[in-house]
């Protein structure tokens, strides 16, 4: 199938109004708001900014050889969760400039995560509202986040994480790098959905949670 090559906004605009399957990024786009991929579409290629949220993921959707970048707060990568079923959503060469977000909540009940050579050069996430407890402490979400946060044990997610970097020495990820888990009471006991991976690995991962006095790690 020829894919549908995009060189600005409306370009890109369009080619998800008109169902293109296969989109082709050519170059640097800006001024697009959030876009939003409809299942099973793909999109690779060249660079998007955005100056708020980025790309939202349906179901069976695929991200490749793609630099998505927004404010350093904002979520670059993120899933819609009225989506039951997020099939398989594959992240392949890909870096950001914010966080990668990927969430059980809502409707979401199952899904895999394919995903191998992503890079999250920077994120600042210690301002997010959800945040793990247990063992008396908040734990930060990472630059790269999958979260079941269904009470349902019956909501299972999987994925193998391939190839994860984060931040640098000069820049690191404000909060934490790979946040990877299920749903967990207050005292940080698992109690409902559950992520299922069957490798993660990462390479190097540079973090400051903004603990006074700890060192970056």
């Amino acid at each position: 199938m020829t894919a549908t090559t995009v060189r600005d906004a409306a370009e890109l605009a369009s080619a998800i109004i008109e169902g293109a399957t296969e989109i082709e990024v050519e170059g640097v786009i800006t001024g697009s708001p959030m876009i939003t991929l409809p299942p099973g579409t793909t999109l690779r290629g060249g660079t998007l900014r955005f100056q708020a949220r980025g790309v939202r993921l349906t179901s069976d959707n695929t991200l490749e050889d793609v630099v998505v970048e927004v404010p350093e707060h904002e979520t670059a990568i993120l899933n819609d969760t009225t989506v039951a079923d997020l099939g398989t959503l594959t992240l392949r060469n890909v870096t950001t400039r914010g966080q990668i977000a990927l969430l059980a909540e809502d409707r979401v009940r199952s899904g895999h995560i394919q995903a191998e050579a992503v890079y999250v050069v920077v994120a600042d996430v210690c301002g997010r509202y959800h945040r793990p407890h247990g063992f008396g402490v908040d734990a930060l979400q990472g630059g790269f986040t999958l979260w079941n946060r269904q009470a349902d044990p019956a909501v299972r997610l999987t994925a193998e994480l391939l190839d994860f970097s984060a931040g640098s020495a000069e820049e690191p990820v404000r909060g934490s790098g790979v946040f990877v888990g299920g749903h967990g009471d207050w005292n940080g006991t698992a109690d409902g959905g559950t992520v299922h991976v069957t490798q993660l690995r990462t390479g190097q991962i540079h973090t400051d949670g903004r603990i006074p006095g700890a060192p970056r790690t």
